[in-house]
């Protein structure tokens, strides 16, 4: 699906990019964040199969919402094939299993490229610090967003092992 499975590294073994990707992402705001201003955020990471347009708003209505947060989410580079071809699936876990024989090593782009572009997310969410959309149609001037807040995470099934990956890189989230 990828052509290369593995990572470019350099000459001391750290990763070298090679490129970008445009990744679209969805995010959720809570109306009870409308009412009493800004909503604490959490990165939201879907398992496998799943794609954060289908479930960031379903665990924002869920419960997170209710709460107050704010949700945000990207779909992985793993799930990215299947949006337009469910089917595909059988063929991606075909493509891992034989990489996975035939190297010996679990294919980075299941084990580490979601964890290289949530540290780019991170930095995108960043950049939502002042996005002010609430109430539609009708902003208000209040940042939507509580950026002195810590941002959270919250994964599901393979989700959770991307956090679990995550954590030891970064300390935005808390």
């Amino acid at each position: 699906f990828w052509g290369d499975h593995f990572v470019t590294r350099d000459a001391s073994g750290a990763p070298v990019q090679m490129g970008t990707e445009a990744v679209s992402f969805t995010l959720a705001l809570p109306k009870v964040g409308a009412s009493k201003g800004k909503a604490p955020l959490i990165m939201y990471q879907h398992g496998n199969p799943g794609n954060a347009a289908d479930q960031v708003p379903s665990q924002a209505r869920s419960h997170l919402a209710a709460a107050g947060f704010a949700v945000i989410g990207f779909t992985s580079k793993f799930n990215r094939p299947f949006l337009n071809n469910p089917d595909a699936i059988a063929a991606q876990l075909q493509d891992v299993f034989t990489t996975l024989v035939t190297s010996k090593r679990l294919p980075e782009t299941v084990a580490l490229i979601t964890n290289m572009e949530q540290l780019a997310f991170i930095r995108l969410i960043e950049a939502l610090a002042g996005l002010d959309v609430l109430p539609i149609g009708a902003p208000d001037g209040t940042a939507d967003l509580d950026s002195a807040a810590p941002l959270g995470f919250y994964g599901v099934s393979h989700g959770s092992h991307d956090g679990v990956g995550l954590l030891p890189f970064t300390d935005a989230i808390g």
